[in-house]
């Protein structure tokens, strides 16, 4: 009789450590599930988060080819024209008889070049652990619109960590900027159309009119006798004043048609507007 308890004893003790061992595999099986779902969760919060580090740079580029072509009155590249300035420049639009003012069409080539040129640099300091970047030289296509510019980038870019990677289609994030650009354009066109339809005649009158229309500043600086700066600004669409730059230089034969007898009879009816 005592044998047979002690082996009923013994029984009872190895179902009891097999449920120990049981239960301890089901708990190890809990967590390390848990862990990977939680590791996994972290990697894709980890990605998204470089891939908003790549769209912020293509914005963060766009902001600066605003502002670069906006002082450079719609370059990027040296105009054939040009007040040099240290490390910038402003384009005449007007030179003794001769015209500059760029296309909208040539400005937002311009644009896009910019952001060939400089969206790499940003790409270059973005810095997340375990993520590696591989990317060529990308190609731009900018839209100057009603109420703001449209910035598309073509590139693709190969997202790696460890031995994964996922690819990143640029193309497919467009950046649209609020902007007064094709205001802007429009009322510098229309000055530079009326000065080459009365070579002898300018109107400053009617810079400053139509940009009271289109809720713009004229700011006019004579820099010599013969040579004048304009800044054509906007307030409205953004944080911070945007401005529009280029020079003029007459051959101090020309007269502003306000000075002339009746000068105000001598407007143009209506603007002439940029196409696009």
């Amino acid at each position: 009789m005592k044998r047979g308890c002690l082996k009923s004893k013994s029984a009872q003790i190895s179902i009891f450590i097999i449920l120990a061992v049981v239960v301890l595999i089901i708990i190890g099986i809990f967590f390390y599930i848990k862990s990977s779902f939680n590791i996994e969760n972290f990697n894709k919060f980890r990605l998204n988060n470089v891939e908003k580090s790549i769209v912020d740079c293509v914005e963060q580029t766009s902001f600066e080819a605003l502002d670069v072509i906006g002082v450079q009155g719609g370059y990027y590249n040296k105009s054939d024209k040009a007040y040099e300035l240290n490390r910038t420049f402003v384009p005449y639009y007007y030179y003794e008889g001769e015209y500059f003012m760029p296309s909208k069409e040539d400005i937002e080539k311009e644009l896009g070049f910019y952001v060939d040129d400089n969206l790499n640099e940003c790409l270059d300091r973005i810095d997340i652990e375990s993520f590696e970047l591989f990317y060529e030289v990308p190609k731009s296509f900018v839209l100057i619109k009603e109420d703001d510019v449209n910035f598309k980038v073509d590139m693709q870019i190969e997202v790696v960590k460890d031995s994964e990677q996922s690819v990143f289609e640029l193309k497919e994030f467009p950046v649209n900027i609020k902007s007064k650009l094709k205001d802007i354009l429009e009322v510098v066109d229309y000055y530079i159309y009326f000065h080459k339809q009365n070579p002898a005649r300018y109107c400053v009158n009617c810079l400053g009119e139509l940009a009271e229309e289109k809720e713009l500043y004229v700011d006019i600086v004579a820099v010599d006798d013969n040579s004048e700066f304009f800044i054509v600004s906007d307030d409205l669409t953004s944080e911070e004043v945007y401005s529009f730059e280029f020079l003029n230089k007459y051959t101090g034969e020309e007269v502003d048609v306000v000075n002339l007898v009746g000068g105000e009879n001598n407007l143009p009816e209506s603007p002439v507007g940029v196409e696009g």
